[in-house]
């Protein structure tokens, strides 16, 4: 069984390491948490779940991958 996963930023970072993931056996993508981008919104076919707040919220502990850049700096 895949193990679930969420990934902190749906920008362009967050959408390659998508691809990446959905090519792992050990991971199932689950959903991107990203603070502004308005929840429920679906990129590849994956829901934004919420920001900080709500990752903050969760009892227990996650699988997740950082997907934070800035191409610009």
């Amino acid at each position: 069984m895949k193990e679930p996963l969420l990934i902190y930023g749906a920008g362009g970072l967050g959408k390659e390491i998508l691809s990446w993931v959905r090519m792992l056996e050990e991971f199932e993508p689950v959903g991107y948490m990203d603070d502004g981008i308005r929840k429920d919104t679906v990129i590849k076919g994956l829901k934004v779940l919420g920001g900080l707040d709500v990752l903050n919220s969760f009892t227990t502990p996650v699988n997740l991958i950082l997907a934070l850049g800035d191409p610009s700096s």
